[in-house]
C-alpha cells in the first residue's frame, strides 16, 4: 500500500528505509542508481494523509528496529524477494476486470510503470513525474542550477494518484474477500470487525485484516469507521489509537 501510495518507488531503495529518515510529512530515501563511486543522492517523498496513516502502521508494527518495511520486527530490512511474493498474495486475491488485453502475471515492480503511466494520463508532466520517482534528474541543469525542491508539486501529484485510485477502483477491480467497496457500518464484516477490535483491546487496521482475511484498504475503512462512531480514539502520532469503550465483563 505505502508503495503505491508513494508513486512506486524502486523497490530496492524503499525496503532500505531507516526509521530516522522518515518525517512527519515526508521520509528520504538514498538513490544510488547510476552513481558509482559518487555516493547515493538523497531523495526525498512527500506523504499525503493515506500514505502517513500506512506509513504510522509501518512504524508501529516494527517499533523494536530501525526498517519500517520488515518481517523480522524492524531488526532488518524486509528483502525485494518477499515484497514481491506479498504482492503477488495481494494480486491473487482480486478478481481483475476483463479489458480485453492479456496482462500477464502481476509483479511487484509493474506498480512504478503502472504508476507512472497513470500520472502522465493524469497530466502530471514528465518534469514532475522524474522528480517524484528520482529519474532524469542527474543532469548538469538539475544537479548544478535547479535547486527547487519540488515538494509541492510532488505532493500534488501523489494526491490526484490518490483521487484516482480511491474514486475509480470499484469500477476496475473486484474484490474477492480481499477488498470490495464496502464502506461505513453498513460493511457486512463492521461487527466482526468491531468484536475483534474489542476483544483485542487493539484497534489495529493489520489486526481487522489479518483476523478478517480482507484487503488493507477495507480494513482501513472499519477502524476508520469505529473512531467516526466513537468507540476508538483518533491515531496519535505514535500510530496508535486508544479503545473509548470500557471492557467487557465475562
Amino acid at each position: 500500500r505505502l508503495h503505491l501510495l508513494t508513486g512506486g518507488q524502486r523497490i530496492e531503495q524503499l525496503r532500505l528505509l531507516v526509521r530516522s529518515n522518515v518525517k512527519p510529512g515526508a521520509f528520504t530515501l538514498l538513490d544510488a542508481k547510476g552513481r558509482a563511486g559518487r555516493g547515493a543522492r538523497t531523495h526525498t517523498v512527500p506523504l499525503n494523509a493515506a500514505a502517513r496513516t500506512a506509513m504510522a502502521e509501518l512504524l508501529a508494527l516494527n517499533a523494536g528496529g530501525d526498517y519500517p518495511l520488515s518481517v523480522t520486527g524492524g531488526k532488518t530490512p524486509i528483502s525485494a524477494k518477499a515484497l514481491a511474493e506479498w504482492a503477488k498474495a495481494a494480486a491473487s486475491g482480486i478478481e481483475w476486470q476483463d479489458l480485453g488485453e492479456p496482462v500477464g502475471q502481476f509483479q511487484a515492480k509493474r506498480l512504478r510503470s503502472g504508476a507512472e503511466t497513470t500520472l502522465a494520463s493524469l497530466r502530471v508532466s514528465e518534469e514532475i513525474r522524474g522528480h517524484l520517482l528520482s529519474h532524469g534528474v542527474t543532469g548538469v541543469q538539475a544537479a548544478s542550477y535547479d535547486g527547487h525542491d519540488y515538494a509541492l508539486q510532488k505532493l500534488e501529484a501523489l494526491e490526484a494518484l490518490h483521487r484516482f485510485l480511491t474514486e475509480t477502483s470499484a469500477s476496475v477491480v473486484h474484490g474477492n474477500g480481499a477488498g470490495g467497496d464496502a464502506s461505513g457500518e453498513k460493511d457486512p464484516m463492521y461487527d466482526q470487525a468491531v468484536e475483534v477490535v474489542l476483544k483485542n483491546r487493539k484497534a489495529s487496521i493489520s489486526l481487522v485484516q489479518r483476523h478478517l482475511k480482507i484487503g488493507y484498504n477495507r480494513a482501513a475503512r472499519l477502524v476508520e469507521d469505529m473512531e467516526n462512531a466513537g468507540l476508538v480514539s483518533s491515531m496519535s502520532s505514535s500510530g496508535q489509537r486508544d479503545i473509548l469503550v470500557p471492557a467487557r465483563t465475562e
